[in-house]
């Protein structure tokens, strides 16, 4: 939503919102680009002269629960404003623009950033949507002149009154598609209900447009399967049945170095080689992806994405280094699922070998809340020394069968990983865990889509306090 408001503030409206509550990254966003958001929701919250109400899909955002929207809606009854979804006006912004859609269970915000980066780097000035802060753009959204239009494409539903997949409005020609990993039981009780708007989105290309799909996501196979369009695959590794792949990896460190080549036929027709200040394999597959989709769009030449991709910085929450003043490495991650959560413990593994490494995890999303969420708990701990869960937020819109308790959560961590396990519901908690035990070298990373009641920046400051870099 903050990202459509830059959107539309870009195209010349006055812009102002609501929201039962925010924080950062996006509060910040929004207090930096003068975008007043008022909280919490109230009918006064809409100006007198409003002439669009934009409404996100929210449990709550409807006129039964909610008196702003009830407001929003009279007005409409009234024919004095009009009522939209996100993905409405994202409809009509990307009219007149060659649109690239990124989608997938995990790493489109990267993916959809990398690509709007190495465009605006390399001076082509695209228009973006990304559902995430980048470190590199002043926003996470902008109205450019380019011929590209690059949006980070949701399967979820479009709105309390549309239930259609948000990334079918955004009029593609060309598709980059992550993964199909099951998530949002809430909204996809299984795997053919979460499959079927990936599989809609690709029965919708026609026969001039572009797909390029990860070879290593899961289901992506069968999402795939009744294209009629140009399908080109990619790897972050070396899969053997991948147009693109990587070839060598020299380094697991920032800086990463590693070779990108194309196979076509059997024969290699392209290497490429790549530095990037990201940790991680899925980094490499997401860099991958973006390459892959550059090059088979001739958007760009070689030269311009290799020195676009060793500048970028990365995104806002996803493995962010919070200081670089404290002898403990502190990183903030938006895990948002298993895949996500196990992606960034292997990241840090991988480039910090030789320390001991303690997750603060919130269960925050309704996925890892639900029911269906108990098998994602054993060994997704795997790669830490210790774990602290943070209490998980009073979430609704699961029928109280369907939703998890906290003792259920604690237990099946417990059971599936052979780690300390301890529970925290502040940041006196967190610190009177850590404390006694941190040491220099170690790593801490708090691992939530959500901002845990403030005990993030209260405990890396404290962090930082007592282990200052030497």
């Amino acid at each position: 939503m903050s990202a459509v408001a830059k959107l539309l503030r870009d195209s010349g409206w006055q812009v102002s919102g609501s929201d039962q509550g925010f924080y950062p990254p996006v509060s910040d966003f929004l207090t930096r680009e003068g975008l007043p958001c008022a909280t919490p929701h109230a009918p006064k919250n809409i100006p007198a002269d409003t002439s669009l109400i934009v409404i996100g899909k929210h449990a709550k955002l409807t006129p039964e629960h909610n008196p702003e929207v009830r407001r929003a809606f009279e007005l409409q009854a009234q024919g004095k404003a009009r009522i939209a979804s996100y993905p409405d006006i994202l409809n009509e912004l990307t009219q007149r623009t060659e649109n690239i859609v990124v989608a997938g269970s995990y790493g489109k915000s990267t993916t959809t950033t990398l690509i709007a980066w190495t465009l605006a780097h390399s001076g082509a000035d695209p228009s973006y949507f990304i559902g995430a802060i980048p470190v590199d753009f002043q926003a996470n959204a902008h109205k450019g002149a380019g011929r590209y239009f690059v949006l980070e494409g949701d399967e979820y539903p479009s709105a309390n009154w549309d239930s259609s997949p948000k990334f079918l409005h955004y009029n593609a020609s060309i598709v980059v598609l992550t993964s199909c990993e099951h998530d949002h039981f809430n909204e996809f009780p299984t795997e053919a209900d979460y499959l079927a708007p990936y599989q809609e989105l690709v029965r919708r290309m026609s026969a001039e447009n572009l797909l390029v799909a990860c070879a290593d996501g899961k289901m992506v196979d069968r999402a795939i399967s009744e294209a009629k369009c140009r399908v080109v695959t990619y790897s972050g590794g070396d899969n053997p049945t991948a147009d693109w792949f990587v070839s060598e990896a020299h380094s697991a460190e920032a800086p990463q170095r590693f070779l990108i080549q194309r196979r076509e036929a059997g024969a290699i027709t392209r290497s490429i080689a790549i530095t990037t200040q990201l940790l991680g394999e899925h980094n490499r597959q997401n860099i991958v992806g973006c390459v892959a989709t550059l090059l088979e769009s001739d958007a760009l030449a070689v030269p311009q994405i290799q020195a676009a991709l060793s500048a970028f910085r990365g995104i806002r929450r996803r493995l962010e280094l919070k200081s670089e003043e404290s002898s403990v490495s502190l990183y903030e991650d938006l895990s948002s699922s298993r895949p996500k959560a196990v992606a960034a413990l292997h990241a840090l593994r991988q480039s910090h070998p030789a320390s001991r490494i303690y997750a603060i995890f919130q269960p925050h999303t309704f996925s890892f809340r639900s029911r269906q969420a108990l098998e994602w708990y054993p060994g997704m701990f795997a790669e830490a020394d210790a774990v602290l869960v943070f209490s998980p937020p009073e979430l609704r819109g699961l029928a109280s069968g369907e939703m998890l308790s906290h003792d259920e959560i604690i237990a099946s961590i417990r059971a599936g990983n052979p780690i300390p396990v301890h529970v925290v519901r502040n940041a006196e908690d967190i610190l009177d865990t850590l404390l006694p035990v941190l040491k220099a070298g170690d790593v801490a990373a708090f691992m939530t889509s959500g901002g845990m009641e403030g005990a993030i920046s209260a405990t890396i400051s404290r962090i930082v306090q007592e282990f200052p870099r030497q």
